[in-house]
């Protein structure tokens, strides 16, 4: 790969399907483990009767989290969070640069702390850690292309490593970047294991 393929994108949150799904997960996941911890613990003490006022508790906590989410999203973020991507000859990384999202995860963790509450502050550490990737060409498995959304993901066999957000302008030379070197990465990785064979 000749130079690297620098660019920065406004990326639509509640009309971008892999977004609702990281936002459903960085909501969920939190709320999933302290449903778990507390089912556990009732099990624990044999309290199993309180089983439906955990889970009606679970929820309601859901659905107001599910609110403040979609509050936060339109009024705070307009629907919009800023990312850049870089492309090398290593892979692709992808950093959220909008000062709103550092803020607002800060805030989460903090406000969790001091509410003593666990599923705020595990949503903003979640966030925090998906902030920045870095995925290599031998990690990525598979593409699937949105030309609509002017996206790429990159999958590993199951998984979705990254998303690659484009400009209309920049899609098909990006997509076809990855895609060159996706091939170059399989090639050499092809060559190593048949000299070491040899």
């Amino acid at each position: 790969m000749s130079d690297p393929i620098a660019w920065t994108v406004n990326v639509p949150l509640l009309t971008t399907p892999i977004i609702v799904r990281q936002l459903a997960a960085v909501t969920m996941i939190p709320l999933a483990i302290l449903a778990l911890l507390l089912i556990g613990l009732a099990w624990l003490e044999g309290n199993l009767h309180q089983l439906g006022a955990i889970l009606r508790a679970i929820l309601g906590v859901s659905a107001i989290l599910l609110v403040l989410v979609l509050a936060a999203v339109v009024l705070f973020f307009n629907n919009r969070m800023t990312v850049s991507f870089e492309i090398d000859a290593d892979g692709v990384r992808s950093r959220v640069v909008d000062r709103r999202a550092k803020f607002g995860r800060t805030l989460a963790i903090v406000l969790g702390a001091l509410a003593r509450n666990p599923t705020v502050a595990g949503a903003g550490l979640l966030a925090r850690s998906n902030s920045s990737r870095f995925t290599g060409w031998d990690e990525i498995r598979s593409l699937e292309t949105d030309q609509k959304r002017h996206s790429v993901l990159l999958r590993s066999n199951r998984l979705v490593l990254d998303a690659v957000f484009c400009t209309e302008d920049n899609f098909t030379d990006v997509k076809s970047t990855i895609e060159k070197a996706i091939h170059r990465s399989r090639k050499a990785t092809r060559n190593n294991s048949e000299s070491g064979n040899t």
